[in-house]
């Protein structure tokens, strides 16, 4: 039994090897032969020319986003441990309790961002902390403009004091109060 192969036509060459590229050539100038790469890099007239993308300033952004696009965002972190974006959703849930839909957008470097609908929910998370996750402490702060994960250091966190060993009577909450104001903002005793 004979089966006869017929002979297939060679694909075209890749465009990176040589092609031809007419420049309005005249007498003097005629047709040049360059590589695709060397047209695309040259910014060929023939192409055209890619103009790059251009940004407003930073500066003008800034004021406009950190006035009216984004009152009500917090910024978040889990501090000493990492967890997955669904799990940090539904422990927020069940902590903050907000009467509207909590879903943190991912910054980066373990940082989150939060957006509130009702600013009383988002009062409530900055204001009626601190907050746990698993023991975990999770640090919360007003957004900020040009906010930068990578850059972003905690320089404010909020402490549990033990006393142990101290006798009963300095359990009073005037005493516990003065303790804790000599370290810092109380936030609860």
């Amino acid at each position: 039994m004979s089966t006869s192969i017929e002979k297939l036509p060679q694909p075209p060459k890749p465009p990176d090897e040589s092609m031809e590229i007419d420049t309005k050539h005249t007498t003097d100038n005629p047709p040049t032969t360059i590589s695709f790469k060397e047209a695309l890099s040259t910014h060929n007239k023939q192409l055209g020319k890619i103009n790059p993308i251009t940004f407003p300033e930073t500066q003008s952004r800034t004021n406009k986003i950190g006035e009216t696009e984004y009152p009500q965002y917090v910024i978040i972190k889990l501090l000493g441990k990492r967890v997955t974006h669904q799990y940090l959703r539904n422990r927020l849930i069940a902590t903050w309790k907000t009467t509207e839909e909590i879903v943190p957008i991912d910054l980066g470097y373990d940082y989150y961002t939060v957006k509130f609908l009702k600013e009383e929910n988002m009062n409530k998370a900055l204001q009626c902390g601190p907050w746990f996750i698993n023991g975990y402490y999770l640090s919360v702060k007003r957004w900020q403009p040009n906010f930068v994960a990578s850059e972003a250091m905690e320089i404010c966190t909020s402490i549990w004091l033990r006393l142990p060993g101290k006798p009963t009577e300095y359990y009073d909450h005037k005493i516990l109060a003065k303790i804790g104001n000599r370290l810092g903002k109380l936030v609860n005793t």
